[in-house]
């Protein structure tokens, strides 16, 4: 998977997909797909953009908030996750041991 960057608060992500016919001849389709990231969001996070770049997941929804995790590049050691708690224009940032309990609870549902 590839990711694009713009300023505009989106993210885009080209997905490939191998497919496989009856010959066993592969077949590579690769599509766009966009996820809006909130300016507020961007702007929590701008010193991490500034030196890594705009790279995020969207994890989930917890307690009415949507959770976006930084993504590192890859080969970089970091440390604790840094996640945004996004609802209503508000944004919260977490981190340390609170992110990975934030974590451990979107996949308890």
């Amino acid at each position: 998977m590839q990711k694009y960057n713009t300023s505009s608060g989106y993210i885009n992500y080209q997905v490939r997909i191998w497919l496989h016919d009856k010959f066993g001849l592969s077949k590579m389709i690769a599509y766009l797909c966009a996820m809006t990231i909130p300016a507020e969001v961007l702007a929590a996070a701008a010193d991490l953009i500034g030196m890594y770049g705009s790279h995020f997941s969207l994890l989930g929804s917890k307690d009415g908030q949507d959770v976006y995790c930084f993504e590192f590049p890859k080969n970089s050691y970091t440390g604790y996750p840094f996640l945004y708690l996004y609802a209503s224009g508000a944004v919260q940032e977490v981190t340390g041991e609170e992110a990975l309990e934030v974590i451990a609870s979107l996949g308890a549902e």
